[in-house]
């Protein structure tokens, strides 16, 4: 596989393969591994957990439903062939250093686990977070 311009492929040591943005760095943080900006304000954040029993929307819904903000809504699709779903909203906008953020996750599942991809950035940065989220879900492959 090879990255597509302006991407770098890595070999995380995590367990999966992907493309990220030239210049972002590794991080960790509360079981999902990702990647951010030299800024630090975008970030892809991959995890992966044991199959759901609805399926990746059951699982996106499941996550989202708890929270206060219902305004998102989980929308089906297919990745791969495989049952998968998107979920996003617009966060924040307040006196934050960052603003109104966009949140967007993608989840597929497999025969083996769920794999959940979840890209942050400002607001008006949300056009260029789809698209890495995009790439991420296009050049992830787990091991």
């Amino acid at each position: 596989m090879r990255a597509p311009g302006g991407y770098r492929l890595v070999e995380d040591p995590a367990g999966f393969t992907l493309a990220v943005p030239q210049g972002f760095a590794r991080f960790t943080r509360g079981g999902r591994t990702g990647y951010a900006s030299p800024d630090g304000t975008v970030r892809i954040e991959v995890r992966t957990a044991a199959r759901h029993p609805d399926g990746p929307a059951g699982a996106l819904r499941a996550e989202h439903d708890t929270g206060k903000d219902r305004t998102a809504e989980v929308r089906t699709t297919t990745h791969r062939g495989l049952p998968a779903a998107r979920w996003e909203r617009l966060a924040g906008g307040g006196k934050g250093k960052d603003g109104e953020r966009l949140l967007a996750e993608f989840a597929w599942q497999d025969a083996d686990r769920l794999v959940l991809l979840r890209v942050t950035a400002p607001a008006g940065d949300a056009a260029r977070a789809r698209a890495h989220l995009a790439t991420a879900a296009d050049t992830l492959r787990l091991r």
